[in-house]
């Protein structure tokens, strides 16, 4: 559900990106044109960032696979504690 939501949120950075763009191109105000400058670089490293544990992901699925593990191996829990052995007594 996660990775849905990062590529809406990266997907509406490029639409306000666009649109701050063409809001610049029409009106011609420089300090515009900076600001959409700025939202085009957080949008391309924000795509980047995602892009990159996006494929994270999928090689470790890939991997996973390869090694042709089925399931996870389950590790028996004991309830009883084994006690620390004790420190010697302080003089």
């Amino acid at each position: 559900p996660c990775d849905r939501q990062l590529v809406r949120f990266n997907n509406c950075l490029f639409a306000l990106s666009c649109i701050c763009n063409c809001l610049a191109d029409i009106t011609k105000i420089e300090l515009l044109h900076r600001g959409a400058d700025c939202l085009h670089c957080i949008s391309h490293l924000v795509y980047m960032t995602v892009a990159g544990c996006m494929l994270a992901q999928a090689w470790n699925e890939v991997d996973f696979r390869q090694r042709g593990v089925t399931a996870v191996q389950m590790e028996r829990m004991s309830l009883v504690q084994n006690p620390k052995p004790s420190a010697p007594p302080m003089p």
